[in-house]
This record gives C-alpha cells, sequence and structure tokens, in this order.
C-alpha cells in the first residue's frame, strides 16, 4: 500500500448509528430548551390566565389598584367648592420591615416613632400597615429620597374643599375612603363616585415595581356636579349671620336664599360651621345643616299666610275691620294673649303691619280648620321640602282633626307650628312668584323642576302690598329697608319651648322677605337661635341682616334699582 491509499484509509470512519442520534438527540433537547424559554416570555406577557393568586407566580405578579378621583363639585358660577387632588399613602410589610427605619420615617411623616413602633408591633403577623395616608407630595418625595428597603408609596386621592367652613354645611365631606358621609357629598354618591381601576404589575423579591405587565380594568373618575348654590352670595351670607350672633350674643343662625321662580337655593348657610379640610377639630353637632335638619315656631311670619288663606278661600275681604280694643283677648281655655299696645281698629293690612296677635285671632275664626290646613299643607308644612340632602326634617303641623277651638287660634300667631328655615323660605316664593311654589333643590337648572299653585295671583300680590308696608318706617321690619331696592317682609319672634312651656329668656328671631318687589326674583329667611340681651324681636336681630344678604344677592345678580318705582299692583305681570 503506497502512502496516498495510506492516509485516505485513516480520514474514512465508518458510519455510526449510535453517533447520528446521539447528535439528534442533543439537537433536539436545545431546540425545545430555546422554544419552551420564548414561550414562557410570551406566556408572561400575553396568556390573560396567568393570575397572581398562582403559588408559582405569586412572588413576582400582583395585582393593584389604579386610583381614579372623585367628581368635583362647583357653584353656580364653576367656582369650585369640592375638589380630588392627588396625595399619597405610604405603608409598609411588618413582617419583612427592618425597625432600624423606625426614627427617620416617623420624622419625615411628622409622627412620634414610638406610636409607629407600637402599630408595627402590633401588627407583626400581617402583611400590609399604613404608615401614614394622605401625605403631600414634598412628604412623599423626601420618604423617596430615604431609600427605605420595605417601605411602599401608593398614589391616592384626597379631597379637599376651597371655601372652607362658607360652605360646608351643604358639600359637606367624605370620609378617609373617600365615600361622602355628609351633606351634597353623601346624597350625590352615586353622581361623584370614582371607580378605580386594575393593573398587574411585576415586583422582584422586595416587592419593588419592575413593570407594568397589563391593565385589567381602567379607572373610571366621577363627574362634575353644579350646584345652585352661589358662593360670592354665601360668603357676604355667612359673614353676615357670623357678626349678627355675636353681636347679640346668639347661640346659632341660619341664612336661606332662593330663587323664587325656579326654587334653586342661592344660599344655605349657618354659623357656627366647620372646616371640613381639618378633622381634628371638628365636632358632630356642627355638621349638620340646620337650615334643613332644625325646626323652630314660625311666630309671627305665619300672619301674612293666615290672610292670604282667609283672603283666598273666600272667608276674609280687604276692607274688614277688626277692633282689637283694649289690646288682650282670653281665648277658651283661659289663656290671654295680647298685643304690644292698644291698637284700636285695624284693617286687613294693619294687621300685618302692625303684627296684631289679637286681630290674627280673629281673622282665623273665619276660616274653618280644614280648610287652613289645607293651605298650610300646599303652602309646604309638614312635609318634606323634597331636595336630594340628607336629613331633611318634616317640621310640625297637627292634621286639623286633632285642633281644638284654642289651637285653632295660637296656630294664627305661629305656635303650634315648626318649619325648617327652608320650608318657610319656599312657602313666601308663593308671595313673590305669584301664587306659585316652587319644589327647592340644590341643583342648579335641576332637569325635575315642578310647582304648585297656592294662591291666586291676586291674592299673592295683595300680600305683597301688604308685606311692602312691614318694611315701611311705621312697620316692624324697618330695618330689612335695602337702600335703592324696594323689599317686603314680615318678622317673626317666638319663646322658645320646654316641655310645652314658654321660658321667657329664649327667643327665636326670624325674618322672611323677598326682593326686588317689581319682579320679586329672591326669597331671604334669616333665623337667629337664642339672642341674649334686651335685643330678641325678629325685626331688630334678623332684619338687618336679611337687609346685607339681599343686598348682596341683588348686586351679584346684577339688579337695577327700583327704589324710586312706584308699587303699581295692576302693572305686574303675571309669573306662570
Amino acid at each position: 500500500m503506497n502512502r496516498i491509499d495510506a492516509k485516505h484509509s485513516r480520514c474514512k470512519e465508518p458510519f455510526s448509528f449510535n453517533n447520528f442520534w446521539r447528535r439528534m438527540f442533543l439537537t433536539t433537547l436545545f431546540l425545545i430548551a430555546v422554544i419552551s424559554l420564548i414561550g414562557r416570555a410570551i406566556y408572561w406577557q400575553y396568556d390573560p390566565r396567568l393570575a397572581p393568586e398562582n403559588k408559582d407566580n405569586a412572588r413576582y405578579l400582583r395585582s393593584v389598584e389604579v386610583p381614579a378621583y372623585h367628581g368635583s363639585i362647583t357653584d353656580r358660577h364653576g367656582t369650585l367648592l369640592a375638589v380630588s387632588a392627588p396625595v399619597y399613602s405610604a405603608w409598609i410589610d411588618p413582617l419583612g420591615f427592618d425597625s432600624k427605619h423606625i426614627e427617620v420615617i416617623a420624622n419625615a411623616v411628622d409622627i412620634k416613632a414610638n406610636e409607629l413602633r407600637a402599630k408595627i408591633s402590633a401588627a407583626e403577623d400581617k402583611r400590609f400597615l399604613y404608615v401614614k395616608r394622605h401625605i403631600n407630595p414634598h412628604t412623599a418625595e423626601q420618604l423617596r429620597t430615604l431609600k427605605v428597603d420595605g417601605l411602599h408609596l401608593n398614589q391616592v386621592y384626597k379631597r379637599f374643599y376651597p371655601s372652607g367652613e362658607i360652605t360646608a354645611h351643604v358639600v359637606g365631606l367624605t370620609d378617609v375612603d373617600g365615600r361622602g358621609i355628609e351633606g351634597i357629598e353623601m346624597n350625590t354618591e352615586e353622581h361623584l363616585r370614582a371607580v378605580p381601576g386594575l393593573k398587574q404589575i411585576m415586583i422582584d423579591a422586595n416587592r419593588r415595581t419592575l413593570r407594568t405587565v397589563k391593565l385589567i380594568d381602567a379607572p373610571r373618575n366621577g363627574e362634575t356636579l353644579a350646584l345652585s348654590i352661589d358662593q360670592r352670595i354665601q360668603y357676604y351670607a355667612y359673614r353676615s349671620l357670623r357678626n349678627a350672633i355675636a353681636k347679640h350674643k346668639a347661640e346659632s343662625g341660619s341664612v336661606v336664599v332662593v330663587n323664587a321662580q325656579s326654587g334653586e337655593i342661592i344660599v344655605a348657610v349657618n354659623y357656627p360651621s366647620f372646616n371640613p379640610n381639618d378633622r381634628r377639630y371638628n365636632f358632630a353637632d356642627r355638621h349638620r345643616n340646620r337650615t334643613v335638619t332644625d325646626v323652630f315656631e314660625l311666630g309671627s311670619t305665619i300672619k301674612p299666610i293666615v290672610v292670604a288663606a282667609a283672603i283666598d278661600s273666600g272667608y276674609l275681604q280687604e276692607n274688614w275691620v277688626v277692633d282689637t280694643h283694649p289690646g288682650y283677648r282670653r281665648l277658651s281655655n283661659g289663656k290671654q294673649i295680647k298685643d304690644i299696645r292698644n291698637y284700636g281698629k285695624l284693617d286687613v293690612s294693619d294687621i300685618i303691619v302692625k303684627s296684631s296677635n289679637i286681630g290674627i285671632s280673629e281673622i282665623v275664626q273665619k276660616v274653618p280648620s280644614e280648610v287652613l290646613w289645607n293651605y298650610l299643607t300646599s303652602i309646604g308644612f309638614g312635609e318634606t321640602p323634597g331636595t336630594i340632602f340628607p336629613g331633611e326634617e318634616i317640621g310640625k303641623l297637627h292634621h286639623y282633626a286633632k285642633w281644638s277651638a284654642t289651637d285653632h287660634q295660637v296656630i294664627s300667631y305661629g305656635y303650634g307650628v315648626s318649619v325648617s328655615a327652608l320650608q318657610l323660605a319656599i312657602a313666601y316664593t308663593a308671595f313673590a312668584n305669584d301664587g306659585w311654589r316652587p319644589n327647592p333643590t340644590f341643583i342648579k337648572d335641576n332637569p325635575h323642576f315642578n310647582k304648585r299653585r297656592v294662591f291666586v295671583a291676586d291674592t299673592a300680590r295683595s300680600l305683597r302690598k301688604m308685606l311692602q308696608k312691614v318694611v315701611s318706617e311705621q312697620g316692624t321690619g324697618k330695618l330689612a329697608k335695602i337702600k335703592g331696592f324696594t323689599t317686603a317682609g314680615k318678622t317673626g319672634t317666638t319663646r322658645k319651648s320646654i316641655d310645652d312651656q314658654g321660658d321667657n329668656n329664649e327667643y327665636t328671631s326670624v325674618f322672611a322677605g323677598f326682593a326686588p318687589l317689581q319682579q320679586p326674583n329672591f326669597v331671604c329667611v334669616v333665623v337667629i337661635d337664642k339672642p341674649s340681651g334686651d335685643d330678641y324681636y325678629g325685626g331688630v336681630v334678623a332684619a338687618p341682616v336679611f337687609a346685607e344678604v339681599m343686598s348682596a344677592t341683588l348686586r351679584f345678580m346684577n339688579f337695577n334699582y327700583d327704589e324710586s318705582m312706584a308699587f303699581d299692583i295692576s302693572a305686574e305681570s303675571t309669573n306662570q
């Protein structure tokens, strides 16, 4: 064999079946491994069945909430009264948290280290513990810079109230979780409610977020709600009421302004109030909106309603005259009623102007109990006003079948019937709106607007003319007069009753009126509870507040002066 043949014989190896399948087996394993890795990656990304509850993935995947914000609340001009702003909540996992960080975290969020240490100790078997909720963005950034392992920050939304105590009773407030618990916030929860979303994230062993895997449910923000309230006038009313309560050393008070045509509530203010932005000093007894939840006996503010019912039902003529001499009367039960002085003979208009108890008790005896009761219920007494506000009171108005002869008479000058400030304001819209009483509302442009006929137009106009005289120099409400505008209204003063016994030292001072007289658009009611000292009459305590609030209302609503206009009842147009 030559050398060439020998070389070829060494290079050429015989075919081996085992070697071929060994190579194929290794190649297949390699391909399977590559395909598995690729498939796993695709599985993590796109498989909708991948859930955080899967024990194999629980360490790496979590479903977390995507925050949404509650709808804003605005006044009728779009001024924000309630808004949700982004803040943060800091939390830790007590099981894996290193206690050496407690001091630095406590200092950053302004809490005591011992308190935080005690919270962690009490929750040592849990996997989640709030360090502090609703941290402002600046503090949250400080916590981030600390780079503490095991400390986490979640973005949430907190409710803020730019008008503070001025609109607190109307807007209400939410709890720490954003649920409405008072006022409009409570009763429009479904409209304002935010629905959080849900997303899946990937985290590492230290629970740090690596990336978002997918969005499961998109968040849905709440809708904006526009109230009928005018924040500008609300501010003036609050200031005027606060000053009057301080001046007369009263316990509390309320002011309501209502649009006589639409029933929209322009002002609903109370004092004392509370700051919904600061929960540390809030007291539950200050949270209620007294304009709809607190009731009082009407006093003389019911007299125009009794006169209107008597005229409208045909039992009284406007030219009727009664002799009130000698200034007192004895009722059927032996109790005595009296006027401030002996007025002698009074016509119907003078009975309103002088606020004669004797005169009105003579008028009411002409009107059957059933007829009077029907008018009182028609004007809104003894039933809820029908707004969306929680805690509305119906007041007190017993059925006429339960009235005694004495009850019939004392009702005529305001005892035995109790209403809220809003109920009284809505009742007086029937005078301002030619006999129509609209349903009240806190919502701007309420689509469910409705109204009820109470008196014929001529009756309402006759009463407007009488009530204009009340604010003249001869009337009890002269301090309710507004420079540049014609106004009308009625004073009221009632002794507060304790176990049906009058307490001579406690009174409720009231004024109810409307303006401008030629086209009465706004009704205002002022109620001041328990004024101290010698001044407690409604014409002295409540009437000046009416003048200030109504003046601000007419100016902000751009009404022209009408004081020089003569009141011509025949020239008025009927408001339908």
